[in-house]
């Protein structure tokens, strides 16, 4: 995939353009104050239903074979951890799922699927993820947590979100990604799949409005420590 190289990147590969000014009026306006023209996103009005409609297909997740293995399991005194490797339809490497079920409490779960904060993306590697101080009150009170390994976060994924179009592509996996966790919490008999919440913490907070848009089995949306930001300000 052909992509845009980051402006920080530095090689022997990336050159530069030099500039010789012919007079000073052209130099005047190159070096003028520019000011952007961002959004007014508090004059939007929703779109009618039928164009959300349109937006919302572009993200369905039609169903395709999950072909699920679970790779490892082992277990602590609150709760047990499986981590289950998915088949993804964009790319040949699978989709690993942290999956944790309360221990001391009986099947079937009223579930949480978590969506972390921003930090995750450049992060490398799974063994950052803690579920202790994170999602545990939810594992104590009896509910299972899944935390999905979802693209762009701890390395998983070769589009690495530097700009508009990049996050664009990465929030389109993300919700693939998100369809494909509840298509298999669907299949275990140990899950609710009547009771599905969402918890999104700081980016997953803000990522809830496009998830939820379109994912009707969640019942419940949790949203902490978020704010929603347009991407346009800050020139992505």
């Amino acid at each position: 995939m052909n992509l845009q190289v980051s402006p920080w990147d530095r090689n022997e590969l990336t050159g530069f353009r030099c500039i010789k000014y012919i007079d000073d009026t052209l130099k005047q306006q190159l070096t003028r104050n520019f000011n952007f023209a961002y959004r007014d996103y508090s004059n939007l009005q929703p779109v009618p239903d039928e164009i959300f409609q349109v937006y919302k297909k572009l993200f369905e997740f039609k169903g395709a074979d999950l072909n699920p293995t679970v790779t490892s399991k082992s277990e602590t005194e609150d709760w047990i951890q499986e981590i289950i490797s998915i088949d993804v339809p964009y790319e040949d490497a699978p989709l690993k799922i942290l999956l944790f079920l309360p221990v001391n409490y009986k099947p079937p779960y009223q579930s949480i699927v978590y969506v972390p904060g921003l930090g995750v993306v450049y992060s490398s590697t799974v063994d950052d993820m803690n579920v202790e101080g994170g999602v545990d009150f939810f594992l104590k009170s009896g509910r299972a947590v899944i935390w999905p390994v979802y693209y762009s976060i701890y390395g998983r994924g070769e589009i690495r979100p530097i700009n508009l179009y990049t996050w664009k592509q990465v929030h389109k996996n993300i919700m693939t990604d998100f369809q494909i966790v509840c298509d298999y919490l669907q299949t275990r008999n140990d899950i609710d799949s009547e009771r599905m919440a969402y918890y999104g913490l700081s980016w997953g907070g803000a990522l809830a409005t496009y998830i939820l848009a379109i994912e009707e089995r969640i019942k419940l949306g949790i949203l902490a420590l978020f704010g929603i930001q347009s991407i346009e300000k800050y020139g992505f």
